[in-house]
């Protein structure tokens, strides 16, 4: 009986000791450190702005977590597709919240130049993120190249937003400068004080205290009126003004200014010497401000750094097929696939349907470009299949053409779930499309706007 009951004391003690460890354990697990960041794009901007997220979640400290919140535009369709892949590729690291803003600024606000509507998006943070008090704002042409705790823990209490200065819109007002008169047009005391949109610590508790979202929209309309030049970020100059915190320049190294100091004149008026030598030398974030920008320009300062974050993008998210010799099955009858008619080797041969025969007019050579794009040659001529003189309305025809280099040869091919894919020529932004459905010998494939039928969906088989 003794024996028992000590038994029955050495497993209860073993069991406490157990639970007190494990609850020692987890309470010195270290806690994530949670950074909402805003960002905002069309389809078109998709692309970078990924590269520009992977650069954040590599460089970043093991124990930071990203609640990213990603403004889109209407059009942005199956791209959402390529952002989400980055809840797989960093599930611990993460989280991917898509807003569709639809239709809420009118493109008739946008000034001249490579800006377009998604860049107003950040002005509706404070309505949209109502869960935060504080949030990260930043564009998608950056380079990330440090953990962003200690940006997002920036003191802004008292301030409106976080920001750095924006030397080339100061220039603007200096006397001798393009617009001198440019700060009364904003309706601003010190045109010294004007920052760059780029990068922003938002303080939304205090936008929402102040209702500052309507003053941005009240705001927006005087643009034109008063030809006013740089959108949204004036918008924000000028409704934030005398409470904006001004961030170190490494925080948001502007590009075009190509890192010099002494060649510049006035820009003492604008930096602390010190600190721009520091974002000249190791900037913290890269922002490639002007129109010219890496995925255009492999010459560009820190292209290198940036391309390896490009690399993983399009290895780990954009290329949906390895590269080789493919069959290429339709949904509507898995006996019918696409064809090269006659096994012509002529440009200008038709592609249609036909029944699997295993010939070279129906082996199809895929090799991947980048951004999702492939080219898709006949084995049976060594032609590309290609869009009938790059046309862009529905029914254009398709057929083989020597390679030319054009987008009328470039072929996203884009997941339709259970094996199969669409399809979608770049030039013209339609789908390869079975005419009618038909699938009799001979029927016609041509471009035609998406609509997710099975006419639409294909099967790659490897051969």
């Amino acid at each position: 009986m003794k024996k028992s009951i000590l038994c029955f004391v050495s497993i209860l003690s073993f069991l406490a000791a157990f639970f007190t460890f494990k609850t020692n354990a987890e309470s010195k697990a270290p806690t994530k450190n949670t950074i909402p960041i805003a960002m905002a794009t069309d389809r078109n901007y998709v692309y970078p702005t990924i590269v520009a997220m992977v650069s954040m979640l590599e460089n970043k400290k093991s124990n930071t977590y990203f609640d990213f919140y990603i403004m889109t535009s209407g059009d942005i369709g199956f791209e959402k597709n390529y952002i989400n892949k980055l809840n797989t590729l960093y599930p611990n690291d993460c989280k991917i919240n898509i807003i569709d803003m639809k239709k809420r600024f009118s493109s008739s606000f946008i000034a001249p130049g490579h800006i377009t509507t998604p860049t107003y998006y950040r002005l509706a943070l404070p309505s949209l993120l109502t869960q935060y008090n504080k949030v990260l704002y930043l564009d998608g042409d950056i380079l990330v190249r440090t953990d962003l705790s200690d940006l997002y823990n920036t003191d802004i209490s008292g301030y409106y937003i976080g920001a750095v200065k924006d030397f080339g819109e100061i220039l603007w007002t200096l006397p001798g400068g393009w617009f001198p008169d440019y700060a009364k047009r904003l309706g601003i005391r010190d045109g010294n004080q004007l920052i760059n949109a780029g990068i922003l610590v938002m303080n939304l508790k205090k936008m929402r205290d102040e209702n500052l979202e309507k003053a941005f929209y009240e705001y927006i309309p005087k643009l034109k009126q008063r030809g006013i030049l740089l959108n949204d970020q004036d918008v924000l100059n000028a409704t934030c003004y005398d409470k904006i915190k001004f961030l170190p320049p490494a925080y948001n190294a502007m590009h075009h200014f190509e890192f010099k100091y002494d060649t510049i004149p006035h820009l003492f008026t604008c930096y602390d010497p010190y600190e721009f030598k520091e974002a000249c030398e190791n900037p913290k974030i890269v922002h490639f401000t002007s129109s010219n920008k890496p995925w255009k320009n492999s010459n560009m300062r820190f292209y290198g750094e940036w391309n390896k974050y490009r690399q993983i993008v399009e290895n780990r998210i954009y290329k949906i097929l390895p590269e080789g010799v493919y069959i290429i099955h339709s949904l509507l009858n898995d006996r019918k696939v696409l064809d090269i008619c006659n096994a012509d080797i002529a440009s200008g041969a038709n592609l249609q349907l036909w029944d699997l025969n295993w010939t070279n007019a129906q082996k199809f050579r895929l090799k991947y470009l980048e951004q999702g794009f492939y080219e898709i040659e006949s084995l049976c001529s060594g032609k590309l299949v290609d869009v009938a003189w790059g046309g862009k309305s529905e029914g254009t025809n398709i057929w083989q053409w020597e390679r030319n280099h054009t987008d009328a040869q470039k072929w996203k091919i884009i997941n339709a779930g259970n094996g199969y894919f669409y399809i979608e020529s770049r030039c013209s932004r339609l789908y390869i499309d079975v005419c009618n459905s038909n699938i009799a010998n001979g029927s016609n494939v041509l471009s035609w706007v998406f609509h997710g039928g099975n006419n639409q969906k294909f099967r790659f088989e490897k051969v």
